[in-house]
Order: C-alpha cells, then structure tokens, then sequence
C-alpha cells in the first residue's frame, strides 16, 4: 500500500513524543497577528505562514478575545484559533507539507472546539477530517447535540498516527461542520515522530492498532477530555 495511514488514539505515546521536535510551523495560528475582538478571513488558495487554504469557501484567523451573541470564543492555546467554517460550511480547510521519513511513525494532535449554541448560528457540535497525501485517514469529532447549551468555546484534544511513504507529507484538516454551523475550532497543531525505520527494513504502510496509555484497543476514535480555553 503506497498511502500513509492515519488512525486516531487518545494519550498516545506521550512520554516517547517529549523528546521530539514539533515539525509543524504555526500550529496555534498565533501569525498573522488578528486585532483584539476580530477575526481575518483568508479564501481557499490564500497563503498565511506556512499554511495553505483549501476548498471552497473561507477559514478565518480569530482571536481570543473574539465575543458574538453573548457567546465567548477563547484560544485553546496563545491569542489565535482558525474557524474552518467562517460562515461558509463547507468543505473548507488548510494543509501544510512537513518532512518525513519513510516508514517513519508519526503522531498527530490537535485541539477541536465546539461550542453548543442549539437554535444559534453556532451549532451544537464540530467535526474534522483528517488527511496525509490525499488519504482521509478518519474524522474527529466533539458532538453536543444531547448536551445543554454552552457560552464558552471549549476544546477538546485528539491524537492521530500516520506512517510516512514519501520524504514530504502534507497534512490537510477540512471542515465537516453542516451549513447551519458557523463555528468549528481547531488550535495547537503539533506532529512529531515517533519512530523511524531501521536501514535495513522499512516497513510497508499497513493498518495499525490503536494504542492508548500502552494497551491494543479496536476502536477508531479517541479524545482527552474537554478543555475550557
């Protein structure tokens, strides 16, 4: 299989990933800088850092300070956040090529915000769908739908593995969100390596088991708990 694979795990692996540099540039959106209370728009094909933006619709830069309809909408991490809906709700997105090694083992995390406003434009739950090179390895998502309504923008954390097969590999986060939803969070975007292959075997990308804490599990889907920002 010539296609990296991308599975979803929650606390993986942490100890093991503390001792490696994050490859991903930006990942809290902290550049371009975004006036206190605003949010930046950027159209699909628009360029701001090391991100590009893809789809069809818009994403925006907000800030932390950032209020509407009573409703507060705070940083996971430093003063920005991207809001993969900006009103549009479609399937807008961004996407960034790191290095990689491969048959490297690669772990992603990323914080998703949701903010349950039933009835409101801001929707009751966020989704997200992961890909490496083209391949939508799976979707994370925080749903709030059975949940009492919200104020604050709340962020939940989600871990990814993928296994490298070029020297570069772009990592692409697209919006899942439905058109009555005009708010889905994503901040503090890190990938790291967690292994690399030895000179003389480089494994062929296949299916993995989902680990948590060190134990084989069967599900597909993992998160942390919830985090106010």
């Amino acid at each position: 299989m010539t296609r990296a694979q991308c599975l979803f795990a929650a606390g993986l692996l942490s100890l093991t990933c503390s001792a490696h540099a994050n490859l991903i540039s930006n990942g809290s959106f902290e550049f371009p800088l975004v006036p206190p209370g605003t949010f930046t728009s950027y159209p699909s094909g628009s360029l701001f850092g090391p991100w590009t933006t893809v789809g069809a619709g818009e994403v925006a830069l907000v800030h932390t300070s950032f209020a509407a309809s009573g409703l507060s909408f705070p940083a996971q991490e430093g003063n920005n956040w991207l809001d993969l809906t900006h009103g549009f709700n479609g399937a807008n997105g961004v996407e960034q090529t790191i290095p990689t090694v491969i048959g490297g083992l690669y772990q992603i995390t990323f914080y998703l915000g949701n903010i349950v406003n039933p009835g409101g434009p801001f929707g009751t739950s966020s989704s997200v769908s992961i890909s490496t090179n083209g391949f939508a390895g799976n979707t994370a998502t925080v749903d709030g739908s059975n949940s009492p309504p919200t104020t604050t923008l709340a962020w939940t954390q989600f871990n990814a593995l993928f296994l490298a097969d070029s020297a570069q590999t772009t990592v692409r986060f697209t919006n899942l969100d439905g058109p009555s939803d005009n708010s889905n969070g994503l901040d503090n975007i890190s990938i790291v390596e967690v292994s690399r292959p030895t000179p003389s075997v480089v494994p062929v990308p296949a299916t993995l088991p989902l680990l948590a804490s060190g134990m084989a599990l069967l599900g597909l889907l993992g998160r942390k708990r919830a985090r106010r920002g």
